[in-house]
């Protein structure tokens, strides 16, 4: 039990590092002092980073059910 709570908050941070760092890129690449190949490198960031939390949620998800399902997470 104890390891699918760790692995839950694990998860948790991970997503709101990936998050932050997608909310920063989004905010500088407003800045009109970024030129058109940053600017597409941030797309392509964006774009990596969205498939990344995907794949982290996926993950997650056929851990926790190889555990026996998010019931698991409360009950000895």
């Amino acid at each position: 039990m104890i390891l699918l709570w760790g692995m839950t908050l694990s998860l948790l941070g991970k997503l709101v590092l990936a998050l932050s760092i997608l909310l920063a890129h989004g905010k500088i690449s407003h800045t009109h002092e970024i030129d058109e190949e940053v600017l597409h490198t941030f797309k392509l960031e964006k774009v990596m980073g969205l498939v990344g939390i995907l794949l982290l949620v996926v993950g997650y998800i056929f851990e926790v059910h190889s555990f026996g399902g998010f019931s698991a997470l409360f009950h000895n």
